[in-house]
């Protein structure tokens, strides 16, 4: 779905009071772009694996070879990234209700689909 189509969508919606919800793409679209504080970070593939980690971990590198190039992996050390300031905007913007991430603070984090699934042994 191009911008155009994106516009049209949310203008439907707007202009029906609420009465056809909005696409999980459209969300996660205007929540990417509505000014958070963290818009500097990459947000997990919405089709596919993402897996953040480091370089360094041995788990990491356990679930890396597990997808076997199925996975866009996010090495936090190459383009220093803080963990607990991934672990926050993860939390906040892209998965708030899923109460495994709330809890989850070591890599890796794999995502399917733009939704945490967990750490190397949740694969």
């Amino acid at each position: 779905m191009n911008i155009e189509q994106k516009i049209a969508q949310l203008e439907n919606y707007i202009g029906s009071n609420g009465q056809t919800p909005l696409s999980p793409d459209i969300l996660a679209d205007l929540q990417h772009i509505g000014g958070s504080q963290h818009n500097s970070l990459p947000w997990p593939k919405k089709h596919g694996w993402t897996l953040y980690g480091r370089s360094s971990c041995p788990y990491c590198q356990s679930a890396l070879n597990r997808l076997k190039g199925k996975v866009d992996f996010i090495d936090l050390e190459s383009r220093n990234i803080d963990k607990q300031d991934l672990l926050n905007f993860l939390r906040t913007d892209v998965d708030p209700k899923n109460q495994s991430l709330k809890t989850h603070d070591t890599v890796p984090l794999i995502f399917k689909d733009g939704k945490f699934i967990g750490g190397s042994d949740d694969l």
